[in-house]
């Protein structure tokens, strides 16, 4: 489980779990350059991490008593924990469900020149 004293913990307060909540669809893989910050506590790795992954375990930091995650499961254990945060978070705020993540915007097709 994340750790409640580790850099993933703020002060709880409701942007926060907006912003955490609004990340968790975001499903891009880190690259190496990205997890300088990663936050492993001495007990675990963790197997390609994602954005959502680390967005579910700073809810599971600042929001323990609401969500829950394990940042050293395997992917497919990750995507079930986050679809029940995803889920915990639209029941408790239905008016403010976080977006979906969409694609970057495909390169427009350049029209021949005649």
């Amino acid at each position: 489980m994340a750790s409640s004293t580790g850099p993933f913990r703020l002060a709880p307060h409701a942007a926060y779990e907006q912003l955490f909540a609004s990340l968790l669809a975001d499903q891009t893989a880190l690259n190496s350059s990205d997890l300088f910050f990663l936050y492993t506590d001495n007990r675990f790795g963790v197997s390609s991490p994602r954005y959502c992954d680390l967005a579910a375990a700073a809810l599971a930091a600042n929001f323990p008593n609401q969500y829950k995650f394990d940042l050293s499961a395997i992917p497919a254990a990750r995507d079930t924990q986050i679809a029940a945060i995803q889920a915990i978070y639209n029941k408790a705020h239905p008016n403010a469900a976080p977006p979906v993540a969409q694609p970057p915007p495909a390169a427009s097709a350049v029209p021949p020149v005649s």
